[in-house]
């Protein structure tokens, strides 16, 4: 099997291409596959420009002729390699955080998404938020961060469940000392203010930064719902025990799920271990599944249907093909921290099918925003 793979760079997570090469290559040597998969890769920088990702792709399936292709990309550039895919019937694993979601659900028979499901995933901490007592609530965002629909999703599931925004504060300052959130500070200390939900949406870098700013604000009975990325533990560990307001989320992933398959990963990346090398892992799984289960690589739909038939089973728990929208789907964890304490309780969510079929009936048809992959710039 001849694999393709179409890797990102980003100024703030310089490691991610190294991490997801990494995370594939230990799979693929663990599982003593080495020798019957070889790897192209081409690297594709933030992901944003089509032209550079069609010609990668071009020269992978049609110069490099391989079976598969792996790439990590964001939806708003997959458009342009649908027909690639089409003419050739070779299989896309489309690889990304999950920020974005399509147009349409309607799956590509021969097109795959393993994602992080970022967008789903605050789309359910909206619907918590706009479960509080509290019905307003504002947002508050990165200026990277805002141009991808996960901050959307959590928004409309806000509203849907019963909340209000009254507050949009979008941060456009760099991730170091210079960070501050006069405007929110202000909003919120207003003594007519009665906003007490706050739907929070940054990168791990500059999450820390904002819990950091916001503990200098009047912050009596504020409830955070918060982004994936703002439960790393990067994030967190800007917390002090005597943390003055709620968090609550859901992430992914966490390094500390107890089962064999995620030990076994972890202790095979040790300090590679990350969301990004845990992609190129699972990635590593699904190839696997098709040398144990076909004969030919190179049919995508076939290899699509053997894959509905057969989950795998990797470090989040099982993916399952989902056949409606062709997502693989993991299981994931509520994170949730009350006042005064810095106790983090995780709890493992397994059943979400009606969850995520609401989800996926939401459309981004005329949704503008960035091109670059999500954690890419």
């Amino acid at each position: 099997m001849k694999i393709g793979l179409l890797y990102p760079a980003s100024n703030e997570h310089p490691a991610i291409g190294l991490q997801l090469l990494e995370g594939l290559r230990k799979l693929l040597s663990l599982k003593g596959l080495t020798e019957k998969i070889t790897i192209e890769a081409e690297g594709i920088g933030f992901g944003g420009i089509e032209k550079e990702v069609y010609e990668k792709t071009e020269k992978l399936l049609l110069v490099q002729n391989v079976d598969i292709v792996i790439a990590f990309i964001d939806l708003r550039v997959l458009p342009v390699l649908e027909p690639l895919f089409f003419a050739s019937g070779k299989l896309l694993m489309v690889l990304n955080a999950g920020a974005n979601y399509p147009e349409n659900w309607v799956p590509k028979p021969n097109i795959i998404h393993l994602t992080l499901q970022h967008a789903f995933l605050c789309s359910l901490a909206g619907r918590e938020a706009g479960k509080n007592s509290h019905k307003n609530g504002l947002l508050a965002a990165g200026f990277y961060d805002c141009g991808y629909l996960h901050s959307s999703a959590m928004v409309q599931a806000f509203t849907e469940a019963g909340g209000k925004i009254t507050y949009n504060y979008i941060n456009k300052d760099v991730a170091d000392e210079r960070f501050a959130v006069p405007e929110l500070s202000t909003f919120l200390a207003n003594e007519n203010n009665d906003t007490k939900n706050l739907l929070c949406v940054f990168d791990t870098k500059p999450a820390a930064l904002f819990y950091n700013r916001l503990l200098n604000v009047n912050t009596q009975n504020l409830n955070l719902f918060v982004s994936p990325m703002m439960l790393e533990d990067q994030a967190l560990q800007s917390l002090p025990e005597n943390n003055a307001f709620a968090i609550q989320g859901f992430s992914p992933w966490h390094a500390s799920i107890s089962t064999d398959d995620n030990q076994l990963f972890a202790e095979t990346l040790k300090t590679q271990a990350s969301m990004f090398s845990l992609l190129g892992w699972e990635a590593g799984l699904i190839l696997e599944r098709f040398i144990n289960t076909a004969s030919e690589f190179s049919n995508g739909e076939a290899l699509v249907k053997t894959l509905v038939k057969n989950p795998v089973n990797g470090p989040r728990g099982q993916l399952k093909l989902d056949e409606e929208t062709h997502y693989l789907l993991a299981p994931f964890f509520h994170y949730s921290m009350v006042p005064e304490s810095s106790k983090v309780v995780k709890t493992a969510v397994q059943n979400f099918d009606g969850e995520w079929a609401a989800f996926s009936s939401i459309t981004s048809e005329g949704a503008g925003g960035w091109l670059n992959t999500y954690l890419c710039y």
